[in-house]
C-alpha cells in the first residue's frame, strides 16, 4: 500500500470516528474542533480559517507555518446546516467543475453508517503550478451535511518525481473501493 492510501484510510478512520459512533453519542460539531487542532498522520493542523454565515459553519486547518497561500496539505471541514446531500454534491461539483482535470470518483464505505459518500478528485487552477488532489467525504446526519476534506498539493514543475507521484494519486483509492 503506497503513502497516499495509508492517508486515505487515516482519513476515514480519524473522521468516520467523528461522524458516526455506534451507541448514537457522537460529540456536537463544536465540540469536536473547539481546541482549533486537528491531529492526522502524526501532524498536527492548526486552525487557518473559520467561517459561520449563512447556515454554514467552515473550518480550514494547515499544518506548522503554512498559510491558507502557502499550504501543502490541508483539512477543511463544513457544515451545512440547512441542506440536504442531493443539494450539497451537486453544489462542491459546482464550485470545482472548471479545475477537474478529469472526472470525479464515488464510493462508499461499508464501515461508515448512514448516508455519505466519498468524491475523489484532481484540480488545477488556471496558473498550472501544481495539482490539488482531494479526497472529501460527505455525511448526512440529523442536524446537516458534514464534509471533510483532505487536499494536498503537488507542484507541476515537469519533474519525473511528481509525474509519478501524480500517477500514485490518481489511483490511490481504487484497492478501497
Amino acid at each position: 500500500m503506497n503513502i497516499y492510501k495509508y492517508i486515505g484510510v487515516l482519513f476515514l478512520i480519524t473522521y468516520s470516528q467523528f461522524i458516526y459512533a455506534e451507541n448514537g453519542n457522537n460529540a456536537s460539531y463544536k465540540d469536536q474542533f473547539k481546541n482549533k487542532i486537528v491531529e492526522f498522520d502524526d501532524r498536527e493542523y492548526k486552525l487557518a480559517w473559520e467561517s459561520n454565515k449563512n447556515s454554514t459553519v467552515a473550518k480550514e486547518f494547515v499544518t506548522g507555518n503554512e498559510t491558507l497561500s502557502n499550504w501543502t496539505t490541508l483539512i477543511s471541514i463544513r457544515k451545512f446546516m440547512s441542506l440536504e446531500m442531493n443539494k450539497v454534491i451537486p453544489l462542491y461539483l459546482k464550485k470545482i467543475g472548471n479545475y477537474l482535470t478529469d472526472k470525479p470518483k464515488f464510493f462508499k464505505n461499508k464501515h461508515i453508517i448512514g448516508r455519505h459518500v466519498f468524491i475523489e478528485n484532481l484540480l488545477t487552477p488556471k496558473n498550472e503550478e501544481y495539482t490539488e488532489y482531494n479526497l472529501v467525504l460527505f455525511v448526512e446526519k440529523h442536524d446537516g451535511v458534514f464534509m471533510y476534506q483532505y487536499s494536498e498539493k503537488i507542484p507541476r514543475n515537469g519533474s519525473n518525481k511528481q509525474a509519478q507521484a501524480l500517477d500514485v494519486i490518481m489511483n490511490a483509492m481504487t484497492d478501497l473501493l
